[in-house]
């Protein structure tokens, strides 16, 4: 009887064993163009050791599924009689119907939204798919959206999407209620430090009171505007998949007007951090996550930004006339006016889109304040800010040993936390500066936590510190989220 041969020892011949692949087959395509599937094919041709091959051909195997539009893919590996060392690779796929769809339900921070999605998978034969979405959620908000996405390159982790949709909001905190149409070009891609995706976008926002009887300052708030940007967004995350220990970080950069034309003239930038501990045996099981956020919106000047540039050009064209080119002398010219520094502004509140200003206070940031309280006020309601920071500490333990922790010990743990932030909009940097340190919120709590692999639930008890900004609101406070402060 023959001993069995372990998996190890089969990789290890493998990998000593010299491999070529000079045929590749795939069965079962309909609709998609062979492009596409060549496109991603490449890898096992590069393949030099048979180890090389079995791992280049499940890689293949994934990006032939993660183009979205194969519902089956299974691959063989057969030796080739004609090739010395060679190997064939044989593909057998099943292409998605034409026509497929399905429903879901999404959680947001305190907001779960239900939606209908309808796909047209394949159409044009580039792995594409068109898509028809929409819902509603716990918050009154609709939407309708309407997509076609195409694999650059064939290529399913660089999609460039092309977007039309109709979304509703109500913010009750801020007694409006904004109607927003919306035609995007995306594109998605990766680096070496994370994901990246680039949106140019217009946007036609109807912004009205959402009571019968608001208030002039709500009032004044409410039109129609144009918003056309660009923007850049950036997430790094070097989390562990299993546990979500470890670093993720998140930045927008957004462009509004200047250039592109609208409404609005601003910049805005937004970063987020969140940094999760590994479990500390010598404390019994404890782990801690630490959070941090900030943003800044600050004015373009389009006149500014003119003067520079001409200015500019009329030195290029000084340096131009002074070059040695001809022997006559001609009239010195006369040097451009100097342009007076102007302090550094914020644009006022009504001169940044209501969907860019940050609201801050509630369960899923600075709790023990009511939702979005912190801050710039108008009657009542929350008036948004241009800048604000906020930063979170918590910890989390076991539960006591108990019937309860075979069951629930692995998701279900005790969790004390402090938070702090401020939201300011002033009529400079350094006034904003100043506001934003000196109207602190900080609280802290205990109580609970679920931890589920995309959201977080928590039920605690806050108290509020120092309330030299927002609206306090102790006692019992539940949040459920996927990015909780």
């Amino acid at each position: 009887m023959m001993d069995p041969i372990s998996v190890e020892a089969v990789l290890n011949a493998a990998e000593e064993k010299p491999a070529t692949v000079k045929t590749i087959r795939v069965r079962g395509l309909a609709r998609t163009c062979d492009w596409v599937v060549k496109q991603n094919l490449r890898p096992i041709f590069q393949s030099t050791t048979l180890q090389d091959v079995m791992e280049n051909a499940q890689a293949v195997s994934g990006r032939l599924k993660g183009l979205g539009v194969f519902a089956q893919v299974h691959a063989r590996i057969n030796v080739d009689p004609d090739v010395r060392n060679g190997y064939i690779v044989d593909y057998d796929v099943r292409e998605s119907r034409l026509i497929t769809g399905k429903t879901g339900v999404k959680i947001g921070n305190n907001e779960g939204s239900a939606d209908l999605q309808l796909y047209a998978n394949n159409v044009l034969g580039l792995a594409d798919r068109f898509m028809v979405s929409s819902g509603r959620s716990t918050q009154r908000t609709h939407f309708l959206d309407v997509q076609h996405t195409i694999p650059l390159f064939a290529a399913y982790w660089q999609p460039l999407t092309f977007r039309l949709s109709k979304h509703s909001v109500v913010s009750l905190s801020q007694g409006l209620k904004q109607d927003n149409h919306t035609a995007a070009v995306e594109q998605a891609f990766l680096s070496t430090a994370g994901s990246h995706k680039l949106t140019l976008e217009s946007k036609w926002l109807h912004v009205q009171p959402s009571q019968t009887e608001p208030p002039f300052e709500v009032r004044e708030a409410c039109g129609h505007f144009l918003n056309n940007s660009l923007t850049h967004e950036f997430v790094g995350d070097m989390r562990n998949p299993a546990t979500l220990q470890g670093l993720r970080l998140q930045h927008l950069c957004r462009l509004s007007g200047g250039p592109l034309g609208g409404s609005f003239n601003y910049i805005k930038n937004n970063i987020e951090a969140d940094y999760t501990t590994r479990r500390v045996p010598a404390l019994g099981g404890m782990h801690f996550r630490f959070s941090a956020r900030a943003g800044l919106i600050a004015p373009v000047h389009m006149e500014q930004l003119a003067a520079r540039a001409r200015t500019l050009l009329h030195r290029l064209s000084s340096d131009a006339a002074d070059a040695p080119k001809h022997t006559h002398t001609t009239s010195p010219t006369a040097p451009p006016a100097p342009t007076q520094a102007t302090p550094s502004q914020h644009p006022p509140a009504s001169d940044v889109c209501v969907a860019d200003q940050f609201l801050l206070g509630g369960s899923t940031d600075v709790r023990g304040f009511q939702q979005h309280s912190i801050g710039p006020r108008r009657r009542g309601f929350a008036a948004g800010a241009n800048a604000y920071w906020a930063v979170g500490a918590h910890a989390y333990a076991p539960l006591p040993r108990g019937p309860w922790q075979e069951r629930f010990g692995d998701v279900l743990r005790i969790h004390g936390f402090i938070t702090a932030g401020s939201a300011a909009t002033e009529g400079s940097l350094q006034a904003t500066r100043r506001r934003l340190m000196s109207s602190v919120a900080v609280s802290c709590g205990l109580g609970l936590s679920v931890d589920f692999q995309t959201a977080s639930l928590e039920l605690s008890y806050c108290l509020p510190l120092v309330s030299s900004t927002g609206i306090t609101s102790p006692g019992l406070c539940m949040a459920i989220g996927a990015n909780l402060l």
